[in-house]
């Protein structure tokens, strides 16, 4: 084996993405793959240049340094050779340069890179800032108007790359400890526009409704929105409602559990995944997006399992807050007598729908009174009036006793028989 093919025997994956090329040389010295003199060399230019950082950093009036920020310039320096080693793609022109180019212009050729990197990540900074969500989060808008921002101000590609200066309180879905400097910023940014990206397909105030849902305090909160919002999303999806309305009931979890109790989590995981891949279709995510949300599969259909064999899938599957009020309207409330209801039904007959619909709020506390009322007293199309003058909640709940009387998994699919039922899906 010659000294090029024996480059191919470092596993770029191994490497330590922070420190680059410390970890490329300790590879190449492990493995032979430069002679000692080459080893010399490097070591002796990596000192003269570390020599002239110093009197660089100290405008010529020094020649030495406190130890700490000794270490922080040297740390700059190889952060920048590591950038530009890890912009070469093939290990064996890696290795070349190590062997022949001189330590300084790798660290020259490394800042320049890392300048094309800062302006990349500025440039993403920018178009988020553009094109902002007002959602309801204190630490999604600060990171992004505030604490990012501080990071550009403060950056010093020459003598301080590695560094992270800055506030980034926003968790993202998918992180990534394993990167430093305006790697880190630029890989960060690069995921929250992606997050960015999903979120915006849905209505703002239909975030903020989820978000308040979920609680209160959820503008204080550390909290990631586009998990959030993928995982309603998902059980929209699972129970066959809009997956742009976000909105999930109680109803609907007792028929996710009822569902899916008995699944293993490879199941959960394929039902999640084939769940995903209509969303994609409907709200037409591109291919990035779609993998990024892939990715977050595994960890939500292990929660999902865990929710189920605990029952908290109202800790999973978030009802918007104002919502939650309307379920109890219709779910927790007492049925009327058999005598009173048919003293109701009897004079909603001689009113117009307007007036059906605001006596039926007035008085009606349970959905198997709705139901009935329906059936009983409203024809043709004063059903669509009806429809009209309730919420959207109300009409969700109406949807969803329709879902779990025909005991199926996608509504779109039922043609039922009462008229109302007709009418309401159609209305949908």
């Amino acid at each position: 084996m010659n000294q090029l093919d024996k480059s191919h025997v470092i596993n770029e994956k191994l490497l330590d993405q922070r420190f680059y090329f410390q970890s490329l040389f300790q590879e190449a010295c492990s493995k032979h793959l430069l002679a000692d003199t080459q080893i010399e060399r490097i070591q002796l230019e990596m000192v003269e240049l570390m020599a002239k950082e110093v009197e660089r950093y100290t405008n010529d009036e020094s020649s030495s340094v406190l130890v700490e920020k000794a270490q922080e310039l040297l740390q700059s320096i190889t952060y920048n050779i590591g950038v530009y080693l890890k912009s070469v793609s093939d290990m064996t022109d890696k290795i070349d340069y190590l062997k022949k180019e001189k330590i300084s212009t790798l660290f020259y050729q490394g800042m320049d890179t890392v300048s094309a990197l800062k302006s990349k990540a500025a440039l993403l900074l920018q178009n988020l800032q553009k094109n902002s969500l007002r959602v309801n989060n204190i630490s999604y808008v600060d990171t992004i108007f505030t604490g990012i921002p501080e990071f550009f101000h403060d950056y010093n590609i020459e003598f301080g790359a590695h560094e992270m200066n800055g506030s980034i309180d926003y968790q993202l879905c998918e992180t990534n400890e394993n990167l430093l400097g305006v790697e880190y910023i630029h890989e960060y940014l690069h995921r929250f526009t992606i997050e960015h990206n999903f979120i915006k397909r849905f209505e703002v105030e239909t975030v903020n409704q989820l978000l308040r849902g979920f609680d209160k305090e959820a503008e204080h909160m550390l909290i990631n929105v586009f998990e959030l919002v993928l995982t309603n999303a998902l059980g929209c999806e699972l129970i066959g409602t809009k997956i742009l309305e976000l909105n999930l009931f109680e109803s609907d979890r007792e028929w996710l559990q009822n569902s899916l109790e008995k699944s293993e989590l490879e199941e959960l995981k394929n039902k999640l995944q084939v769940a995903l891949g209509h969303i994609a279709v409907e709200i037409d995510m591109e291919a990035e997006l779609i993998d990024y949300a892939k990715r977050a599969i595994p960890q939500l259909a292990s929660r999902l399992k865990n929710n189920l064999q605990t029952k908290t899938l109202e800790k999973l599957f978030i009802s918007f807050a104002d919502q939650k009020i309307q379920e109890e309207i219709f779910e927790d409330g007492t049925s009327m007598e058999d005598e009173k209801l048919r003293e109701l039904i009897e004079k909603l007959r001689d009113l117009d729908t307007a007036d059906k619909v605001t006596m039926i709020k007035e008085t009606v506390h349970s959905l198997a009174d709705l139901i009935e009322l329906l059936e009983e007293c409203f024809y043709e199309d004063e059903y669509v009036e009806v429809f009209q003058l309730l919420s959207e909640a109300e009409r969700l709940v109406l949807t969803k006793s329709i879902q779990i009387e025909a005991g199926i998994e996608d509504i779109a699919e039922y043609e039922p028989e009462k008229e109302w039922q007709k009418k309401l899906l159609a209305f949908r």
